[in-house]
């Protein structure tokens, strides 16, 4: 199910600029402020709006892609959309995570999804992704194992346009992230992936973009999104041979 849009109550107060080598694009970390029994619960949320970001659609692509993500099984923050002071912000849950290399990616347990991340990248037409976001978090039993979790949709499905129009992106851009694309070895590889996103239904697309309708979208808009992306899932085999042919997999035999 998707997540519900607005969630109360808290009160939010606005840390600072979070900021890292990779992007240059603001974002504010959030405290919240949770009451249970009495006890104060501090948790923390990374946050991003349209007005700072250049982008007049950030928070519908962050947040359909936020939900169509973890509809197909990838691991991503908890996220909202909340109205802080006069602005709307896209936030997600802050992940604890430590700087991305090949040998951590190794030991995530979730490594098999893989070839769901590229696959999903390519359908919502993402060119963005790079070790800044994707998040390497470490278990909780100390054994050495991490978890990749998915963030950073922000140039996905509409990018900086300021029209209602889902982008269809060169795969060339989808796939520049060698240490993910090096491990496609063969067809086999994207089977379960394929099978995943092919199974998710149109109503399941639906939902997660009629979420943001009151805030944005009219219906013929949604229709248009639906549309498109069902169309695209459908497909996505034809356009991952495209991008074999172009050289984008260079170990896929």
């Amino acid at each position: 199910m998707v997540r519900p849009l607005f969630f109360s109550p808290c009160d939010w107060e606005v840390a600072g600029l979070v900021s890292n080598y990779a992007t240059t694009r603001p974002r504010r970390l959030f405290h919240s402020t949770l009451s249970t029994h009495g006890d104060h619960i501090y948790e923390h949320w990374i946050g991003k709006n349209a007005e700072e970001s250049g982008f007049s659609h950030l928070i519908e692509n962050e947040y359909i892609c936020a939900q169509l993500a973890a509809e197909v099984g990838l691991s991503v923050p908890e996220c909202r959309v909340e109205q802080i002071g006069e602005r709307t912000w896209f936030i997600s849950h802050y992940i604890n995570n430590e700087p991305f290399t090949y040998p951590k990616l190794q030991n995530c347990r979730n490594i098999a999804d893989i070839p769901l991340l590229l696959l999903f990248d390519l359908w919502v037409c993402n060119p963005d992704r790079s070790p800044s976001n994707l998040l390497l978090s470490p278990t909780n039993n100390h054994s050495g194992t991490y978890e990749f979790i998915v963030i950073d949709h922000s140039h996905a499905l509409f990018g900086e346009t300021d029209i209602i129009r889902v982008l269809d992106v060169n795969p060339r851009l989808c796939f520049d992230f060698p240490a993910l694309t090096e491990r496609i070895r063969s067809n086999r590889d994207w089977n379960l992936a394929l099978f995943k996103l092919q199974s998710l239904s149109e109503q399941t697309i639906c939902e997660a973009v009629n979420a943001l309708c009151d805030n944005t979208f009219l219906a013929s808009d949604i229709d248009l999104v639906v549309g498109k992306l069902a169309e695209r899932k459908d497909q996505l085999p034809g356009l991952l041979y495209r991008a074999k042919t172009l050289g984008c997999f260079p170990n896929w035999l």
